[in-house]
Parts: C-alpha cells; sequence; structure tokens
C-alpha cells in the first residue's frame, strides 16, 4: 500500500491523501484508516483522527492497541510503537 509507505517516510500529507483514496474505493479496508488516523494525528489534525479511529472502531469491533500491537510487524520498533502511541491518541483503546 503506498499509502502506508509514504507513512513510513515521513510524508503525511501524501499518505493522508493515498488513504483517503483507498477508503472511498474500499470502505472497508481498515488498513488504510489506521494510515489515516496515524498521519491526520502526526500533522495536528487531532479531530479527525477521532473521526477516523470512529470510523475503524465500527469496522474493526475488537481493535485495542494491545492487539494491533500482538500483529503489527513493526511493533517491537520505535516508529510502530509511534503509530500505536498515535492510534490510541486518537481513540482506540489500550486494552
Amino acid at each position: 500500500m503506498t499509502a502506508f509507505a509514504d507513512m513510513v517516510n515521513g510524508d503525511y500529507a501524501a499518505a493522508t491523501n493515498l488513504a483517503v483514496r483507498s477508503i472511498t474505493a474500499n470502505p472497508r479496508h481498515t488498513s488504510s484508516y489506521r494510515v489515516l488516523a496515524i498521519t491526520q494525528h502526526f500533522m495536528g489534525k487531532t479531530d479527525d483522527a477521532k473521526i477516523t479511529v470512529r470510523k475503524l472502531m465500527a469496522l474493526e469491533l475488537e481493535l485495542t492497541i494491545k492487539r494491533h500491537l500482538q500483529s503489527h510487524p513493526a511493533s517491537n520498533q520505535a516508529t510502530g510503537q509511534a503509530w500505536a502511541s498515535a492510534l490510541q491518541a486518537a481513540g482506540v483503546p489500550p486494552n
């Protein structure tokens, strides 16, 4: 997913635009919602990130930070931890 690659590279504006396009094409693509919420958070768009997380949580009812970290390959890296913190700040519950 190109949006994820842009997020990894710190190009949050490009990642946001691509994530929105992905969600428009496939409104159930939860990875795109994650990227969107994280990039919105890092761009200081806190309210938008919270709205995005509410939409994500409606699709993935059991999502928690703990579960996210258990399934994400970057969970033991600083970037993975930063992304998890962004998701938590936007409303994903810790446990």
